[in-house]
């Protein structure tokens, strides 16, 4: 989908409530990484995506052919989105 979108708002209000439920567990070190999950997370899921694809949709349900293919695109797309805005993702994760 080419209107896929990523929300810094949405990222903004789960990673403050990770920080806040997580508590005195949330170092310096995992605040750093928090601007990087969620573009490996969308890499991780777009690659589960084709790999289903490639092996005749044996893992996920699909309801036409080309389905996990396209789910793998979109991943693909919010994984470029997520590494575009890192810079903002980071920032966010450090305040939040």
């Amino acid at each position: 989908d080419p209107d896929i979108g990523f929300s810094l708002e949405r990222y903004a209000a789960l990673a403050s409530g990770y920080v806040r439920g997580a508590g005195e567990l949330v170092t310096a070190e995992l605040r750093a990484a928090l601007g990087a999950v969620p573009a490996y997370m969308a890499y991780m899921l777009a690659l589960r995506f084709l790999i289903d694809f490639l092996d005749g949709d044996t893992y996920f349900r699909v309801v036409h052919p080309q389905h996990n293919l396209l789910r793998a695109r979109c991943q693909f797309r919010l994984f470029r989105l997520m590494v575009d805005a890192r810079s903002e993702l980071d920032r966010i994760a450090t305040r939040a």
